[in-house]
């Protein structure tokens, strides 16, 4: 459950307001279990309605809790939806393209053996090898790089 203190008059006094919060305002008093069962009126307390999260778009907004809202005498919690800056949004952008790259990185590193001389490959598996490996490197070329990317599939 969420709680806030409020006044007699209904002015948001804190939020949010914890269980053990409640209990170390009001030292000298014993809550019994379960909590959530109290009628917590009697010390400023009041149950504030749980509302989902919005849903955002994560590469582009976030969702912020406000303050409750006091409507037909309940606390209902309250979301609101902001963009991110254009700056938070470019720099997510380089994040996600460091992180495909790094993956890139990674299956290129673990291909290396099939381009060396001595490698057992026949030379028509080498070809395939190559191929694939060129096309790891063209990745980042991809129209959709890096929020959509088709990985090559590895020969066999």
């Amino acid at each position: 459950m969420i709680y806030a203190f409020v006044s007699e008059t209904n002015e948001l006094i804190e939020y949010p307001v914890s269980i053990r919060e409640i209990k170390n305002k009001f030292p000298n008093t014993s809550f019994p279990k379960p909590y959530e069962d109290l009628d917590l009126n009697s010390f400023g307390v009041r149950v504030v309605t749980a509302v989902p999260t919005p849903e955002v778009d994560y590469s582009i907004e976030y969702a912020v809790e406000l303050d409750p809202t006091y409507v037909d005498n309940a606390w209902t919690q309250t979301w609101q939806v902001l963009p991110f800056s254009a700056e938070v949004i470019a720099g997510r952008v380089e994040s996600a393209k460091e992180n495909v790259r790094a993956l890139r990185d990674s299956l290129l590193v673990a291909s290396d053996w099939t381009q060396l001389v001595d490698c057992p490959l026949s030379a028509e598996d080498k070809l395939l090898w190559s191929a694939y490996r060129q096309s790891l490197r063209d990745v980042p070329e991809q129209s959709g790089f890096p929020a959509e990317v088709v990985w090559p599939e590895e020969p066999s």
